[in-house]
C-alpha cells in the first residue's frame, strides 16, 4: 500500500531505521524529525507475503509509550483481499493504544461497506497505565468467533451474529502489522 498514513491523517514517515531488534526484543522508535515532507518518523513491520494465518492463537507482549499524538497498534489485514478492498475483506485490530490515554486500549474488527460507510465493532478496556509495564495481548480466532484478551482476561468477542447482516470476512489468511503512528 503506497499510503504512508494509511488514510488516517498520520503525521509520520515510516522508516526501517526506526525498527530494531536487540536481546530478543523488537523496538519501534518514534522521533520528531523532518523526513521527506513529514515532521516525524516512526516504524512499522508486517508479515505480508512472508507469513499469514487463518485461525489460531496470536499474541504479543507489548509495552507502549505514552505521549500526545502516539498511536500504537498490533493488528492484522487480509493477505489476499478475496472479498474486495478494505473493509470488505476485514481488518482485525488486536490492540490499539493512544498515548494520551495511557489507561485505555481498544480492540476492533472492520468489515462491511466501503469508506465512509464502513462498519466496525470494538471493545474498549480501561485499566492500568499500559506504558509502565509489558502486557500480553491475545487474539483467539476460530471459524465463527474472534476473542480478545489482555493478560489472560477476556475483553471482547465478535461473531458473525454481531456483524449481521454483513458478510463475515474473517475466514481467510491475515498477516500481522505492528506499528507506532
Amino acid at each position: 500500500i503506497n499510503l504512508c498514513g494509511w488514510g488516517n491523517n498520520e503525521k509520520q514517515y515510516y522508516r526501517k531505521e526506526n525498527v530494531s531488534v536487540a536481546d530478543g526484543m523488537l523496538s519501534i522508535t518514534s522521533m520528531k524529525e523532518k523526513y521527506a515532507s513529514n515532521e516525524y518518523t516512526s516504524g512499522r513491520i508486517n508479515t505480508s507475503g512472508k507469513a499469514s494465518w487463518t485461525y489460531g492463537k496470536m499474541e504479543a507482549r507489548i509495552k507502549m509509550s505514552k505521549g500526545q499524538g502516539l498511536w500504537h497498534a498490533f493488528w492484522m489485514l487480509p493477505q489476499d483481499f478475496v472479498y474486495g478492498g478494505w473493509p470488505h475483506s476485514g481488518e482485525i485490530d488486536i490492540m490499539e493504544y493512544l498515548g494520551h490515554k495511557p489507561g485505555m486500549f481498544q480492540t476492533t474488527i472492520h468489515y462491511g461497506d466501503p469508506w465512509p460507510y464502513n462498519k466496525y465493532k470494538y471493545n474498549q478496556f480501561l485499566g492500568t497505565d499500559f506504558s509502565t509495564d509489558f502486557h500480553q495481548f491475545t487474539l483467539i480466532w476460530d471459524v465463527d468467533k474472534i476473542m480478545f484478551y489482555i493478560d489472560s482476561v477476556k475483553v471482547g468477542e465478535q461473531t458473525p451474529k454481531t456483524i449481521a447482516p454483513y458478510h463475515w470476512p474473517f475466514d481467510q489468511r491475515f498477516y500481522f502489522i505492528i506499528n507506532t503512528a
